[in-house]
C-alpha cells in the first residue's frame, strides 16, 4: 500500500521529553475544561429550577384568578364585586410582569447554551483533543478479552459480550473468504463517512453530518440518534474516526462523545487481518466495541446488541453488493 504520512497518533519512539510534557499538559487542560463545564451545569440547572419557579407562579396565579372569575356577578355584593375587580387588575399586572421575567431568562439561557456550544464545539478542532480521546478509545478496547465469555454464533459472526458497571461491552469475529482486509477496510471506512451508508446501517440513525476532515485517516463527524430506550428522544453525539494502516492489517477506530463532548463511552475498534492459515484465503475481521447503557438492564443490552448485530448484517450485504463477494465464490466463515 504505500508508507502512510505521519499521523497525529504516529510518534517516533525517540521523542523529546518535552512532547511528552506537552502530552501531560493537554491531559490536565482536558481535566480543567470537565471541571469548567461541571461549574457551568450547575450553573445551568440553577436557571432551569428559577424559570420552573416562575412558571409555577404564573400557573399558581392564573389558578387563582380562574377561581375568582368562575362565581357568579350577580350574585356578588358591590363591595365584594369591586374587591374581586381590584384583585383581578393586581393578578393581570402581576402576571404580566411575571411573563416578561420568564421571557427575559429564556432568553438569557438561550443565548449562554449558543455560547457553551460554540465553546463546545472548539474543541472539535484542537488537534491533541482528539487524539487523546482516540488513544484513550484503543487503550481501553484493544485490551478487551472476551475468550472467558460465552460464544454465540449469527450468520457467521462469533459474538461474545459481557456487561461493565454501565456499559456492555462485545467482540464479534468472523472469517471473510475471498476479500482483501485493505479492501474491506476501505468499505468500514467509507461506510461510515457517507450519510446514505450510514443511515442504512444504523435503524437509530436520524442525521450525518461530517464536521471536520483533520487529514485523510482521521475524521470529526456528528450524528443524531433514537435512544434505545426512549424512542422518543433524541440525542446528539459527535463521532472521532481514525484509521491506521499498515501492510495487510488495518484499524478503525470509532470514539463516540456527548453534546458535551464527555466520552459516551460507545466506542468501536474494527481491525482486519490476513489469514495467516495457508490452507484459509481471506482475512479475519474482529470488532471490539462498549455501548453504553442508560439503566444498565438486561434488557436494554439485548436491544443494544440487537442494533448491533443487525448493522454488521447490513453492512455484509452491502459488501456482497458492491465487492460480488458470496455469489459463486467462497463465503465467510
Amino acid at each position: 500500500m504505500g508508507r502512510v504520512d505521519m499521523l497525529l497518533l504516529d510518534r517516533p519512539d525517540g521523542e523529546s521529553t518535552s512532547k511528552d510534557v506537552a502530552f501531560e499538559e493537554c491531559a490536565l487542560l482536558i481535566k480543567k475544561r470537565e471541571q469548567s463545564r461541571a461549574s457551568t451545569r450547575r450553573w445551568r440547572a440553577n436557571q432551569q429550577l428559577t424559570l420552573a419557579s416562575l412558571r409555577q407562579q404564573v400557573s399558581h396565579l392564573e389558578d387563582e384568578l380562574k377561581q375568582r372569575m368562575s362565581g357568579d356577578p350577580r350574585t356578588l355584593g358591590g363591595r365584594r364585586m369591586e374587591l374581586v375587580e381590584a384583585k383581578k387588575r393586581f393578578l393581570v399586572v402581576q402576571n404580566m410582569q411575571l411573563d416578561r421575567a420568564l421571557k427575559v431568562r429564556q432568553e438569557s439561557f438561550a443565548r449562554y447554551q449558543i455560547t457553551l456550544q460554540r465553546h463546545t464545539l472548539d474543541l472539535l478542532y484542537d488537534n491533541d483533543f482528539l487524539v487523546y480521546w482516540t488513544k484513550q478509545t484503543q487503550g481501553r478496547l484493544l485490551a478487551l478479552d472476551s475468550v472467558h465469555h460465552p460464544d454465540r454464533v449469527f450468520n457467521g459472526i462469533h459474538c461474545m459480550t459481557h456487561m461493565s458497571k454501565h456499559a456492555m461491552h462485545y467482540d464479534l469475529r468472523k472469517h471473510y473468504g475471498g476479500l482483501d482486509p485493505v479492501a474491506m477496510g476501505d468499505l468500514v471506512w467509507a461506510s461510515l463517512q457517507d450519510k446514505a451508508m450510514y443511515m442504512q446501517l444504523g435503524e437509530r440513525s436520524v442525521d450525518h453530518t461530517i464536521i471536520r476532515i483533520v487529514n485523510q485517516d482521521m475524521v470529526v463527524m456528528g450524528v443524531k440518534l433514537w435512544m434505545v430506550t426512549h424512542p422518543n428522544q433524541i440525542v446528539q453525539r459527535y463521532i472521532i474516526l481514525h484509521r491506521r494502516r499498515s501492510g495487510s492489517t488495518y484499524l478503525v477506530t470509532a470514539t463516540a462523545l456527548t453534546d458535551t463532548l464527555n466520552p459516551g463511552p460507545h466506542a468501536l475498534v474494527y481491525a482486519g487481518a490476513t489469514a495467516t492459515d495457508a490452507m484459509r484465503s481471506g482475512f479475519h475481521s474482529r470488532i471490539r466495541g462498549a455501548f453504553c447503557l442508560e439503566s444498565g438492564t438486561i434488557d436494554q443490552a439485548k436491544a443494544a446488541f440487537e442494533v448491533i448485530i443487525f448493522a454488521q448484517c447490513r453492512f455484509e450485504t452491502y459488501v456482497q453488493a458492491s465487492q460480488g463477494w458470496g455469489r459463486g465464490g467462497p463465503m465467510s466463515q
